[in-house]
């Protein structure tokens, strides 16, 4: 099929593109456009994966619709009766082939991709409303950060904002504090509460445990955990 030089693009192709970052807002309209106009399938990954999967079947089908339209019709060589039995016979067909057309026709239908695409939430009905899955999922951040961010995510969704992807919005926050210069947790230092010795440490208050007391302090919890 040769390159097309227009294509249709669906509202509901917008309204699940314009909640992403920007950098995943780009990747996707390049993909859709790569695909339409050169027919290159993209190669993505992560969320940018996720809301083209849902675009994909619908550009698929335009690309069908515009093949078959371009066909060059056959000349008519037959005589009647011969067109009458081949038009019997294409009956007989599309009659078998008829539940598998309309389960086809349902993936042509923009308003089903619509109705695929995640939902937006705000952060205290996220999973990562859990401290834990917050930080599992940004293992560089230090324990400054993870605070800072949590706290600021979860202030500024009770204000009614929601988002798609938390994890996606804490880290373009990140970015634009640290290109306007407005981050300062690179010279903040993680401190040892002063009952650290009865509490369970991150990994970065374990660092500032004294060496000649991290044997003793990992015996003292052990027993703790073990009731003696």
């Amino acid at each position: 099929m040769e390159k097309r030089d227009s294509t249709i693009f669906y509202r509901s192709f917008y309204e699940a593109i314009k909640e992403l970052p920007d950098i995943n807002q780009l990747e996707v309209y390049n993909a859709i456009f790569e695909h339409s106009f050169n027919l290159k399938k993209p190669v993505l990954s992560g969320l940018t994966k996720t809301i083209y999967t849902l675009i994909e079947p619908q550009i698929e089908a335009n690309l069908k619709r515009y093949a078959n339209g371009n066909r060059p019709k056959k000349k008519q060589t037959e005589s009647e009766t011969e067109a009458k039995n081949k038009q019997e016979e294409s009956k007989s067909e599309a009659n078998k082939n008829k539940n598998k057309n309309n389960n086809e026709n349902k993936n042509d239908n923009p308003s089903l991709v619509k109705k695929q695409i995640p939902k937006k939430v705000m952060f205290s009905e996220s999973e990562f409303i859990d401290k834990a899955k917050f930080r599992d999922a940004l293992p560089d951040w230090s324990v400054e950060k993870l605070r800072y961010y949590y706290d600021a995510l979860l202030t500024w969704s009770n204000e009614g904002n929601k988002k798609i992807d938390w994890i996606a919005t804490a880290k373009t926050w990140e970015r634009k504090d640290v290109a306007e210069g407005k981050i300062k947790f690179n010279t903040l230092k993680t401190e040892l509460p002063k009952n650290w010795w009865n509490m369970d440490l991150t990994p970065e208050q374990w660092k500032l445990v004294p060496k000649e007391k991290v044997a003793e302090k990992e015996n003292q919890d052990i027993r703790r955990k073990m009731g003696i």
